[in-house]
């Protein structure tokens, strides 16, 4: 770990450690009811079965619907039960599947904390029914500013503006999901005085949410697999066909010209003989690399890319490919390119790629006889 983040992890996990015994010092002081003890014991659970099935967010990132129950407790019981609750399931949670101890302690710093922070803002305000509503809203707030902020202090570990745009990054992904999945803690708070069973049964609704949540992202990583070749991440045959035939369609629609660059590496057999598949491999995720700096980009199988360039003429398409060309030649790589430009009809679109591919095959056929 870098010293910067060392200078982080330190006042963090000291301030944690101190929250932890504060929070344990206050249960052996003034011990919980049977009734307050059950709550507690609940809420545990519930935080830790949110820590282990998070939620998918936009964006790859996840969230834990444990932070709801950590609001729950903050509200109910206050600052110690939050602290330890969220503290004790993050860290059983990334014990459990082994994650390397610094960041354990990290999480179960930023957890301890965040738990702290949202459990004396709860009780900012008195506790009448709109104070209720108040508290829940100034506990999740405070949740979430804390451990967005101390993520985002880690992970930038640098300047003011690295740690401004990362902590707009997570919290713009994360801030309309945790509201929405607010709105059970009310709920479960009024139903836990009124019926602890009532109060079970008000959690289901959030539960439900969070598994429709990640039956849907399920079913993209599954769509996304199928149309992204696994050695380069680009996308695959398939992908490509659906992706030409609507920018076709755009083509036809709005009157501009879409070109495609079709580029084949040369000498890839010679490099797999050389150096073996692995050094082939990597020569083809290399060129994946660099295509990614311009257009859509694909991996039509073996050695052949794609690149797709809306809004691009024949002239704008052979600058593009000259670049491509310039950066391979900088990694001592030769590639050769076709282009053809789609606008007004011409060529047919079923032509299009084989006319990219008749110029591609004209190129090498010059460098040949070079």
């Amino acid at each position: 770990m870098s010293p910067g983040r060392w200078s982080i992890w330190f006042p963090v996990a000291l301030g944690a450690a101190a929250a932890v015994s504060l929070a344990a010092r206050t249960f052996v002081v003034a011990p919980l009811s049977w009734h307050e003890g059950a709550g507690v014991i609940l809420l545990a659970v519930l935080a830790w079965t949110g820590e282990c099935w998070p939620v998918p967010l936009k964006g790859g990132g996840v969230m834990s619907l444990g932070a709801v129950a950590v609001v729950c407790a903050a509200v109910m019981y206050g600052a110690a039960a939050a602290t330890l609750i969220a503290a004790t399931s993050i860290g059983v949670e990334l014990t459990r599947r082994r994650v390397h101890p610094l960041k354990v302690s990290f999480n179960v710093a930023v957890f301890a904390l965040m738990g702290g922070a949202a459990g004396l803002a709860a009780h900012l305000h008195p506790g009448s029914k709109l104070g209720l509503v108040v508290s829940v809203l100034l506990a999740a707030g405070a949740l979430l500013i804390t451990n967005v902020g101390l993520v985002s202090l880690m992970v930038s570990t640098a300047r003011h503006s690295e740690f401004v745009k990362t902590f707009w990054s997570i919290s713009k992904a994360a801030t309309l999901p945790f509201i929405l999945s607010l709105s059970v803690v009310p709920v479960f708070v009024l139903a836990w005085r009124a019926d602890p069973y009532v109060a079970v049964l008000a959690v289901a609704p959030v539960v439900i949410v969070g598994l429709y949540l990640r039956s849907l992202e399920q079913s993209r990583k599954t769509l996304e697999l199928a149309l992204t070749d696994p050695l380069t991440g680009l996308g695959n045959r398939r992908g490509f066909d659906e992706r030409l035939y609507r920018e076709l369609d755009c083509a036809d629609a709005t009157g501009k010209p879409m070109s495609l660059c079709l580029f084949d590496v040369d000498s890839l057999k010679a490099i797999n003989d050389r150096d073996g598949h692995d050094g082939g491999d990597d020569v083809l995720v290399t060129v994946a690399g660099m295509l990614r700096h311009d257009g859509e980009a694909f991996r039509l199988g073996g050695d052949e890319f794609v690149l797709l360039l809306p809004g691009h003429d024949c002239d704008a398409a052979a600058t593009v490919a000259a670049a491509v060309q310039v950066r391979a030649n900088d990694q001592d790589l030769g590639v050769s390119v076709g282009i053809a430009t789609y606008q007004h009809g011409n060529p047919p679109r079923t032509d299009l790629l084989r006319a990219a591919d008749r110029k591609l095959y004209a190129h090498k056929r010059s460098i040949a006889l070079r």
